[in-house]
């Protein structure tokens, strides 16, 4: 009883010290943990590298299907040929730097033209404010044809394709101000052109395209360039 009145009475923070010195440090009971959990079997999966080479070549030639002799292309369940073109071009250009050849790559070129023409189509895109009512449909038209254009200016760095692809994502702002899908985009295109270049062996994008697109970004959309410091105050 008397021991239990002189805990009561004893200081706390002593109290506190004579329970954590009778307490096995954190440290000592880690390294037990850390070593058991460093000599766990870990193995990394095992890739089929014949089976993805298969089924890359059986995408591939499903697109080739696909297109048309003026470089358009057709699919069940889209509404119109740009969205068709922009989604079967879109899965060659993915597969181009893989297994493609001078022909797949002759049959990208053809659906970059094709979809310049597509996009000069009032019914297929309506530059300018779009109503309520189609807001969602000519976005999604409009965010297709830019993924496409991107990969394609990226892979054969087509003039045509990267002005396609300036006016859609101008198109998308105008409409959506709130998103950042211009700035995003382009210096995701001229990404993908380094990218596609350092693995193909290709031509680098102008430094042209760089500067021009830093001007873009100064005089339409008040962005910082690289070439400029922000004002500390």
């Amino acid at each position: 009883m008397g021991s239990r009145a002189s805990m009561a009475r004893m200081p706390v923070f002593l109290l506190i010290g004579i329970i954590l010195s009778s307490t096995p440090l954190v440290s000592n009971i880690f390294p037990s943990f850390q070593s058991s959990a460093a000599t766990s079997p870990i193995n990394p999966p095992t890739l089929n590298t014949a089976g993805f080479n298969a089924s890359m070549r059986q995408v591939l030639t499903w697109a080739e299907s696909k297109v048309l002799p003026n470089g358009t292309a057709t699919l069940q369940g889209t509404s119109n040929n740009l969205w068709a073109t922009s989604l079967v071009g879109r899965t060659m250009t993915y597969l181009q730097l893989e297994i493609g050849n001078s022909t797949t790559r002759t049959i990208i070129q053809n659906m970059t033209r094709a979809e310049h023409i597509l996009l000069q189509n009032p019914s297929f895109i309506r530059y300018g404010i779009w109503s309520p009512a189609n807001l969602n449909a000519q976005f999604q038209v409009n965010l297709d044809a830019q993924k496409f254009l991107s990969r394609t200016y990226g892979l054969t760095l087509d003039s045509t394709a990267r002005s396609d692809l300036i006016n859609v994502t101008q198109n998308m702002h105008l409409n959506l101000p709130s998103r950042s899908d211009y700035f995003d985009t382009v210096a995701w295109t001229l990404s993908n052109a380094v990218w596609f270049a350092h693995y193909s062996g290709s031509t680098l994008p102008p430094a042209s395209d760089f500067t021009t697109t830093v001007q873009d970004l100064n005089t339409n959309y008040n962005q910082i360039g690289p070439h400029q410091q922000p004002q500390i105050r």
